[in-house]
């Protein structure tokens, strides 16, 4: 480095010259210019510590960035599980909502006839109430499935 430096005083204090004698106007003035010149000879390394402290930062934010593309792999893998785990869902519950509805038409028939008691009717019905509410949690579970498939694809750019 390279540093130019100036200085200039001035100084008008009253001398003596000795204890008792008279005191006389004495005036001094210094104006000082130079420049300095620091070369260093040995920096004790510390240059290259710098740069591999900044090459193990860079390292780590590439970790750091792995570990994140791997987690979002890893949530949307887990949310197209759940949409198809809700699609199986849903058709068995399909299923299981028709054997219902034939369960209960059946029941009503061999109520009209006198063949079947009020009490298998009620138990239909109650099966076909059933199998409905099950059915429709279902279908509210396939579509959170989907949103959340959705939303982890679309919230996230994913580099193969």
């Amino acid at each position: 480095s390279i540093s130019l430096l100036a200085r200039a005083s001035r100084d008008e204090q009253p001398v003596r010259a000795y204890l008792g004698q008279p005191e006389f106007n004495a005036t001094a003035r210094e104006d000082q210019i130079g420049l300095q010149v620091n070369v260093p000879l040995f920096e004790g390394f510390g240059r290259s510590y710098q740069v591999r402290q900044a090459l193990a930062q860079a390292d780590l934010q590439g970790e750091a960035l792995t570990e994140v593309q791997q987690q979002a792999r890893l949530d949307v893998w887990d949310s197209y599980q759940a949409l198809q785990a809700a699609i199986s869902n849903l058709a068995s519950h399909d299923t299981l909502l028709d054997v219902a509805r034939r369960s209960l038409v059946a029941a009503e028939s061999r109520y009209k006839l006198g063949v079947g008691g009020i009490l298998e009717l009620l138990s239909a019905q109650a099966a076909l109430a059933t199998a409905s509410r099950q059915q429709l949690q279902a279908r509210l579970e396939w579509q959170e499935s989907r949103v959340k498939l959705a939303v982890g694809f679309g919230s996230r750019t994913y580099e193969n």
